[in-house]
């Protein structure tokens, strides 16, 4: 029997560590990676992160049984619209790793692909290979968004490539996994740089301002740091669902300035 072949597409933080994670769990899985950045492919090889580099994409693809997609959402758009005219065995899973679902979802179908959306809720503000960790997703949520009743037997072999996560699995719709993301982790981010913006205005006023921030600033603010082409992509991605919170959010802090100016201690009391 010859052994299960994986590519994984994307080798920063997300994709080094699950290379790691199945390799921990499946020693005997073939691992290939890609990158576009050679010095990734370079370092991902003399670290043993993968087993391979493909010497060819497509006949990697076509030859694979499992392809990740551990690539920013628009860079996932890209890829399955390529995997789409490569001609890949009927079998092959494809799965990912971005943070929206709806559209990537409604891109895999309209190409017809074989597609289970994956989503491993873990993160740091750290990213690329030099950031690969084999414990990043121990007791993270892994969410995965089947589009097919059949893709039951298939969502097992997912489970059991990433059972060296040590993630806890959950299936959700699509539409509900990306409201849920949206207000545990998109929003929170929009507003955590939002702070971030305003604290920079206000410290040219106030150059003394930073060295004072105690943990508190930093706690809510460290989110900010992260990539923001990743974040731009993952905001329009989730245009809709992100626009509804917004507004709602709006309303809380016009309602907040409200009681603010009338002082209004009860309302400000039960707010808190």
């Amino acid at each position: 029997m010859s052994k299960q072949t994986v590519m994984i597409i994307g080798l920063g933080l997300i994709g080094s560590s699950l290379a790691v994670c199945i390799k921990k769990e499946h020693p005997d899985v073939l691992i290939y990676g890609w990158d576009n950045s050679r010095n990734t492919n370079k370092i991902a090889i003399e670290n043993k992160v993968v087993d391979l580099l493909p010497k060819n994409f497509d006949e990697t693809a076509q030859n694979s049984d499992i392809i990740v997609l551990a690539v920013p959402v628009n860079t996932t758009q890209y890829y399955l619209q390529k995997l789409s005219k490569i001609g890949l065995k009927k079998e092959t899973i494809i799965t990912d790793t971005s943070s929206t679902k709806q559209e990537i979802v409604h891109t895999a179908k309209y190409y017809n692909l074989n597609f289970i959306g994956g989503h491993p809720m873990a993160g740091s503000h750290k990213s690329g290979i030099f950031a690969c960790d084999e414990n990043l997703f121990e007791n993270a949520y892994y969410i995965f968004t089947p589009i097919k009743e059949e893709q039951k037997d298939q969502m097992k072999q997912l489970e059991n490539l990433f059972l060296g996560t040590r993630a806890k699995y959950i299936l959700l719709d699509p539409k509900e996994h990306d409201e849920i993301t949206g207000m545990l982790s998109h929003l929170p981010h929009i507003i955590a740089s939002g702070l971030v913006n305003q604290a920079e205005i206000f410290k040219q006023q106030h150059p003394r301002a930073m060295q004072l921030a105690a943990g508190g600033f930093r706690d809510i603010t460290r989110i900010a740091s992260s990539d923001p082409q990743m974040w731009t992509d993952i905001l329009l991605n989730n245009r809709e669902v992100l626009l509804q919170m917004l507004t709602q959010w709006q309303k809380e802090m016009s309602q907040l300035s409200f009681w603010l100016k009338n002082k209004k201690a009860e309302q400000l009391y039960q707010f808190f």
